[in-house]
């Protein structure tokens, strides 16, 4: 089985994200995984997209047009769902963006609902997102440890993400193993 572990700022457990979600009118079915109304839900992730791209810049990164690169084949890059970013090593890569999500798998991680998560992730598998920005295919990769430079970075995002999601503010740092 492919596990990875992801860093987040959540809720956890169905109780506390059903209140919260009730607080974005949002609903999520707990059988098909699936939340409602969409047209909410897109709302709040594509504000959620103007604190990714400022909390990259708050770290001194660049977020780079896609239409000013090539791929190896000569391709012209599509930038799709991605930012491109130019890290502080000069090094351009890929990164998957903030989106709330539910972190919940009942059928290859046998979760019961109080095992949930609900928030933003910091740090994903395949792309890079926030925390795992020097990293090709993102992801811890390594132990997580909350360096004071690591809750800086935190910090900085959690204030970004805030202005969208306001129960952020005050939502703990969740590190879960999740089934890829």
């Amino acid at each position: 089985m492919a596990l990875g572990t992801e860093l987040f700022l959540a809720v956890t457990g169905r109780e506390q994200i059903d209140k919260v979600l009730a607080d974005l009118h949002l609903t999520y079915d707990w059988d098909s995984r699936e939340f409602g109304p969409a047209d909410v839900l897109d709302s709040i992730n594509e504000r959620l997209a103007t604190a990714h791209k400022k909390s990259l810049l708050d770290l001194g990164l660049e977020i780079v047009d896609p239409s000013r690169l090539k791929r190896s084949d000569g391709q012209k890059v599509e930038a799709g769902n991605y930012l491109f970013v130019k890290g502080t090593d000069g090094i351009i890569r890929e990164t998957d963006r903030f989106i709330l999500d539910v972190y919940y798998d009942p059928h290859e991680m046998g979760e019961e609902p109080e095992h949930a998560v609900l928030g933003v992730s910091l740090i994903s598998r395949y792309f890079p997102v926030y925390l795992d920005w020097q990293k090709e295919h993102g992801g811890s990769g390594d132990p997580i440890s909350l360096t004071p430079d690591v809750l800086r970075q935190i910090a900085i995002a959690r204030g970004h993400i805030s202005t969208v999601l306001p129960f952020i503010a005050d939502a703990p740092i969740a590190i879960k193993e999740l089934h890829y």
